[in-house]
């Protein structure tokens, strides 16, 4: 009996214990039934194209507090089953990665999708981007195991600016703890639909008790911003670091335990042009001598007196050696002397001083390389390669937009950076390399590209931390002026941009500038055959037949079209290679029945090598002038004006041959 009493003494409290976890659980099923909640999976199935994935639209919500400060990325679909011979790559990181301000074709992957295009045409390239904006290393050690699920041949990484003030960053505004673990913890179970429900009802009430809904006429900067001030060497200065170091080690072992190639980039910022945003004295230093030396340090630099300017920047540093502005002033004084590695180092400690923490100090960098040695990383030492391109070996205006972002040049080099690394890859070994100058020869950035990024960089610093006025004429635009700018703020989307670009060149007659703006559309959307038409036709019109063919071509391969088809044999048959259009469209209808047009095609083809081939034993001429009149028919005036010549030189009353060369030459003068 009281072995029976204490069984069931263990069964009521196991099932006391257990009903709350069956009643979370049973909760949890009903709330995914009903679609109460969010799925923040990384990766959701394509609404336009079957059978393939794309990047979750949903999935930054995940990583803010404020939905409302939630950023959108690129949405490019892949293959959910990876095809065989296609080399799969994987970008991370945040606005930089994202390409901002010029997003689409001015980002650097895109730049890197096209050009290794260009050296391995065989190979299908997939380049997905899963950048964010303000997220920050929390995001990508979150992502990585569902990266990992889709069998990346590589995996790109550029992060390390907003580990204070993006996204769960520790000065940031969706700040949610100082222990990476627990933010971690709390991330995985966002994923769960009651923790959602919990989630949004307590911010919801947090954020009207704080009266501080953000504010969406400021920008996302501000917006992000809790703790303005990080001095250099501060508890928070030293969590932004450890939260990078934390969350790197999780994401860089997840990735290489599966046996991911890693590819992880070091950070650039403008040294040279963006003074510290906030300096800062410390609370001992003789503020009346401080200001003096400033004083006087500015009046001698203003007047190019390097000397004084030099002797004034010291004395002020050895009253108070953390204020960030000195060392930048300091920089520009030790650039005027002609020392630019020293008014490098200047320039850097500027950099760590700035206590508003939009640029990463240079400890983010120094982990980054130990980190990529420690775990076999592949290290792209993109900082390097923008030293070298930059005056000085100092990194300022001329490859940066602002304080961080990189304009159009800066962005080559970034693809640059990375694919001075793929190409070693043991799969993609190829010693036809192309060349930065050819990669951007042929890279089909438009007039509009480079515009949005001067407006969008203009609207940028007319809000905090800049506060810059915006200086520019709109009373004289010209249309890719105006569509840029309206672009910039929002009023078209990009495709609407495009197509008004488009219409813009090609009613003008201007072919050349057109079929840029249709290869930037390609880029965009890869998947769209109609495109590469497109493109083809305008290649014919600008009698680039070979260029035409291809675009003709990679349509076809894409969807079976019989016009596709037709026009690529069309631009064939303009390359004189007859061989190759019959051999073609034999291949592409096979037992399918072609249309009229393309049976007359490849009909006086066939006759065309069957009469060529008889011409080589027993040359006449009528046979001359019935070979005259195919070519003729295929468009091919200069061959026909050739065998009707040679026709008419045997025979020269020949009515064929003669009617051939009248209506080459009335066509010629019309």
């Amino acid at each position: 009996m009281k072995e029976n009493s204490r069984l069931k003494i263990r069964i009521f409290r196991g099932m006391a214990v257990s009903l709350p976890f069956l009643f979370i659980i049973l909760l949890e099923i009903l709330l995914r039934i009903f679609q109460v909640g969010d799925d923040y999976s990384l990766f959701v199935q394509s609404d336009e194209r079957a059978g393939h994935l794309m990047m979750n639209p949903l999935v930054s919500e995940k990583y803010f507090t404020q939905k409302q400060n939630a950023t959108v990325g690129y949405f490019e679909p892949f293959h959910a089953e990876k095809q065989e011979g296609t080399f799969r790559v994987f970008v991370m990181g945040a606005s930089t990665a994202v390409g901002f301000p010029y997003l689409h074709n001015g980002s650097f992957h895109r730049m890197l999708r096209h050009r290794l295009e260009q050296t391995y045409p065989d190979t299908d390239f997939e380049v997905i981007n899963l950048a964010l904006t303000a997220i920050n290393s929390y995001a990508l050690q979150d992502m990585a195991e569902e990266v990992i699920e889709q069998q990346p041949d590589a995996v790109l990484i550029y992060a390390g600016h907003n580990e204070y003030y993006g996204t769960l960053g520790v000065g940031s505004t969706s700040q949610l703890g100082s222990f990476p673990a627990l933010v971690r913890l709390s991330l995985k179970l966002r994923e769960l639909r009651i923790i959602q429900l919990c989630y949004d009802a307590y911010f919801s009430i947090m954020l009207r008790g704080e009266n501080s809904d953000p504010d969406l006429q400021e920008n996302l900067m501000k917006r992000m911003v809790r703790q303005q001030e990080i001095p250099h060497g501060s508890d928070l200065y030293r969590a932004g670091i450890t939260q990078f170091d934390s969350n790197m080690d999780l994401l860089l072992e997840t990735l290489t335990d599966a046996e991911v190639p890693v590819y992880l980039s070091n950070l650039i910022s403008n040294e040279k042009a963006q003074k510290p945003f906030i300096s800062h004295l410390q609370p001992h230093t003789d503020q009346l001598r401080w200001t003096e030396h400033y004083d006087k340090l500015k009046l001698a630099l203003n007047a190019n007196n390097y000397q004084i300017a030099l002797e004034e920047a010291r004395s002020a540093l050895q009253l108070d050696s953390t204020h960030a502005e000195i060392h930048f002033l300091l920089g520009k004084v030790l650039l005027g002397l002609g020392k630019k590695r020293e008014a490098r180092d200047a320039f850097q400690a500027a950099t760590r001083y700035d206590a508003l923490r939009f640029r990463a100090p240079p400890e983010i960098n120094q982990l980054i390389e130990e980190k990529a040695e420690e775990y076999e990383a592949h290290f792209v030492n993109t900082n390097e390669i923008f030293r070298l391109a930059s005056q000085g070996g100092i990194i300022g205006e001329e490859l940066v937009l602002e304080h961080l972002h990189p304009n159009l040049e800066g962005y080559f080099l970034m693809a640059d950076a990375f694919y001075r690394s793929l190409v070693k890859e043991p799969r993609l070994l190829n010693p036809q390399l192309t060349t930065l100058a050819d990669a951007r020869e042929v890279y089909p950035l438009t007039e509009v590209d480079s515009l949005l990024g001067i407006y969008a960089t203009m609207i940028l610093k007319e809000g905090w931390p800049f506060y810059e006025s915006i200086t520019i004429d709109t009373t004289h635009r010209s249309l890719p002026e105006a569509i840029a700018g309206a672009l910039a703020v929002k009023q078209i989307s990009w495709q609407a941009a495009m197509e008004k670009l488009y219409q813009h060149y090609h009613q003008r007659n201007v072919y050349d500038s057109a079929l840029r703006v249709m290869e930037a559309v390609i880029l965009e959307y890869p998947e769209r055959p109609e495109f590469k038409a497109k493109a083809g036709s305008l290649c014919m019109k600008m009698g680039d037949f070979g260029k035409g063919s291809a675009f003709f071509k990679k349509a076809y391969r894409q969807q079976a079209n019989p016009r596709f088809a037709y026009f690529a044999a069309l631009c064939l048959l303009q390359q004189g290679a007859l061989n190759e259009t019959y051999t073609f469209l034999q291949d592409a209808f096979g037992q399918q029945q072609p249309d009229a047009d393309t049976q007359r095609l490849m009909t006086a083809v066939r006759q065309i090598l069957q009469m060529e081939s008889q011409l080589k034993t027993s040359p006449n001429a009528g046979l001359l002038s019935r070979l005259a009149r195919n070519y003729f028919l295929v468009g091919l005036g200069e061959e026909a004006r050739q065998k009707a010549e040679e026709s008419l030189s045997l025979e020269p009353d020949n009515p064929e041959a003669v009617l051939i060369l009248q209506q080459l030459n009335e066509e010629q003068n019309s």
